[in-house]
């Protein structure tokens, strides 16, 4: 925001989990306290997993806070997709739009110029910390319940190749 000269304004946040805020929303809100405390951060709005739903819900956002600046969303496909549609419709081009996610339509928007910005995590380590927790639940070794994974904010100018790759290859 403040590479762009934004100086103060709202956050929006935009969330798919089940609990909001959620524990990632909550470790992005202490952070931004510490690092940027002239942003107001607005009130965590549970945004749904369905198209339609999420994206009423991100213009509820845009509609509310007219010095709104951005808007993060971790609502997995429906996120980057909702916030983008809320944004082109109410006109607004000058938010910061930033979602989780690499799913086809989040790496497609990004890619396009649309998205600002995507948190992904490194999609092999999924998997095999994945397999390894099942494994060891399967033989009847505890495991822990949370493991945490690299996370990697990628912009339209990422290489996407091997996001884009694992797409095209489950299609």
């Amino acid at each position: 925001l403040r590479e762009k000269g934004i100086t103060s304004g709202t956050i929006g946040f935009g969330s798919g989990g089940m609990t909001v805020p959620n524990q990632t929303l909550s470790h992005m809100r202490e952070r931004l306290t510490q690092i940027a405390p002239e942003y107001t951060q607005a009130d965590t709005v549970f945004l749904g997993m369905e198209l339609e739903e999420s994206w009423m819900k991100a213009a509820g956002i845009i509609n509310s806070y007219p010095d709104l600046v951005a808007i993060y969303a971790d609502a997995n496909v429906s996120g980057g997709q909702s916030i983008v549609k809320a944004a082109e419709q109410a006109g607004r081009d000058d938010l910061i739009l930033m979602a989780v996610d690499e799913s086809k339509e989040n790496l497609d928007l990004l890619e396009a110029g649309k998205l600002d910005a995507l948190m992904v995590t490194d999609l092999y380590q999924e998997g095999y910390q994945s397999a390894q927790i099942l494994a060891k639940l399967i033989a009847g070794e505890e495991t822990e319940w949370h493991i945490e994974l690299e996370e990697k904010v990628l912009t339209k100018d990422s290489d996407l190749t091997y996001y884009k790759d694992i797409w095209n290859r489950t299609a």
